[in-house]
This record gives structure tokens, sequence and C-alpha cells, in this order.
């Protein structure tokens, strides 16, 4: 998995179900060269929940 340029991806977990997992994406773009998640001007760290399109469990 890769995230916006000096991030650090932490906190991966599953949902029980395994249909659901979270990323927390800290850190993102401290040093001025991204403005994650949009064009804000200030970067914030954010937790991503990622699920499958058909909603079956991930890496199934």
């Amino acid at each position: 998995m890769v995230g916006p340029k000096s991030c650090e991806l932490t906190g991966i977990t599953f949902a029980p179900d395994d249909k659901t997992m979270f990323v927390d994406v800290q850190h993102p773009g401290e040093e001025g060269d991204s403005h994650f998640p949009n064009n804000s001007s200030r970067p914030r760290s954010s937790v991503l929940m990622i699920t499958r399109e058909d909603g079956g469990v991930i890496g199934a």
C-alpha cells in the first residue's frame, strides 16, 4: 500500500467480518510536498475505510 508523499501508513486493521479495512494516514505532507486529502492549505491526518465493490471479503 502506498500513501501520499511524506506520510506514515499505520493502524491497518479489519472489521470482524473482514469486509472492511481501516488504514490511518499520519502526517501527510508536513514538508510542504503534499496537501492530502485535498488542496487545502493545511495537510490533515485521515482514516480510510476500504471495501470491495461487490461487498465481499477483503483479500478473497
